[in-house]
């Protein structure tokens, strides 16, 4: 693989993820830099992801990284995020039919799965900024 160039193959496959992120982005399907799409290369050892760091709309063909299995950045500029790595590394190597991983936290969908009994489970980062601030009517 080259550390430079990017093959065709490898280029068209940065172009639409990168629109994939600013799909996202028009949908309202993200949560600020905390998300993170994947996508596998065809040599089927490495992947590219988006580095930690930058909001969806930010996302670019080129500022995409090459990371392998392991976590290691084999090109491009930062880091994944931890989570990124520790969620998709595991599929893209154990389930090779997983081409392209979506994790996303959309306000919405993160709100309702946040309820447990009519009440806010606090269970999740974003949730603790509310924390001591909910009142509920029982009555």
């Amino acid at each position: 693989m080259s550390t430079l160039n990017p093959t065709e193959t490898e280029w068209n496959l940065r172009v639409d993820l990168a629109a994939a992120f600013h799909l996202a982005v028009a949908h309202n399907l993200h949560e600020a830099i905390a998300n993170h799409f994947s996508a596998m290369l065809p040599d089927g050892q490495h992947f590219l992801v988006n580095p930690f760091g930058l909001h969806f709309s930010e996302i670019t063909a080129s500022n995409l990284i090459v990371c392998d299995f392991n976590g290691k950045v084999i090109r491009g500029e930062g880091e994944p995020s931890a989570s990124a790595h520790h969620i998709h590394a595991p599929i893209h190597r154990l389930i090779p039919r997983a081409r392209v991983l979506m994790h996303t936290h959309q306000p919405y969908a993160t709100a309702l799965t946040m309820i447990a009994q009519g009440r806010l489970e606090w269970a999740l980062h974003t949730t603790c900024r509310f924390y001591g601030r909910v009142a509920y009517d029982t009555g």
